[in-house]
């Protein structure tokens, strides 16, 4: 599926565009809020981020809702959630697969991170936004914003809700422009960043 916002021409994404989606992701999210405390060596990031998020792409790919903006520039990552847990969908071999990707040291920060993302995790029924990626070249272009709003015209003709975690003041100043609300932030592990989750209420007088 195709949409077009002022400038920006959003699709669907298919398996097709999965080393697109993979390279957008590491990318945009290497200098990210979490980057330094998951591995604080940049160049090991940069060998490990590849890895770890073809993980997460294909399994998106497979049970969840990928978007791009352009040629992929820019990529949102939801999932379809209804009122059982965020692992009711789990991803196959999926510890051994993160092991192998990040490595003996950074494990434990990764696997600490989802267990934070997942005990922390609201009920009911929602779309969850996963990751939202632009490429660092092109930042503040309107990509990310294009690519919510898109989105954000199903959720609010289908009255869905919406649910993300914000790594840092800076995102949550973006998402707060799109209707969504804090919730109290609380920290991945004893020595990490705050994750800043927030929700979006349909806004079904907005759908167009």
């Amino acid at each position: 599926m195709t949409h077009t916002s002022p400038n920006v021409t959003i699709h669907t994404a298919g398996l097709g565009d999965l080393d697109t989606i993979v390279d957008t992701l590491a990318t945009g999210f290497h200098d990210g809020d979490f980057a330094d405390w998951l591995i604080p060596e940049p160049a090991t990031r940069a060998a490990v981020y590849p890895g770890y998020f073809r993980i997460l792409a294909e399994h998106a790919l497979s049970t969840g809702w990928v978007e791009l903006a352009g040629d992929g520039e820019a990529v949102a990552v939801w999932h379809t959630l209804g009122s059982a847990p965020i692992a009711a969908v789990p991803i196959p071999r999926y510890q051994h697969r993160l092991a192998d990707a990040v490595g003996p040291e950074a494990l434990p920060r990764f696997q600490a991170l989802d267990a934070a993302l997942e005990e922390h995790h609201p009920a009911g029924a929602h779309h969850y936004l996963a990751f939202l990626a632009v490429r660092p070249r092109l930042r503040g272009n309107g990509l990310g914003s294009a690519l919510l709003e898109c989105h954000h015209r199903y959720l609010d003709k289908h009255a869905i809700p919406a649910y993300l975690e914000a790594t840092g003041l800076r995102n949550q100043q973006l998402y707060l422009r799109h209707g969504y609300q804090p919730h109290p932030p609380y920290l991945l592990a004893e020595d990490s960043p705050q994750a800043l989750p927030m929700w979006r209420p349909p806004r079904p007088g907005a759908a167009g």
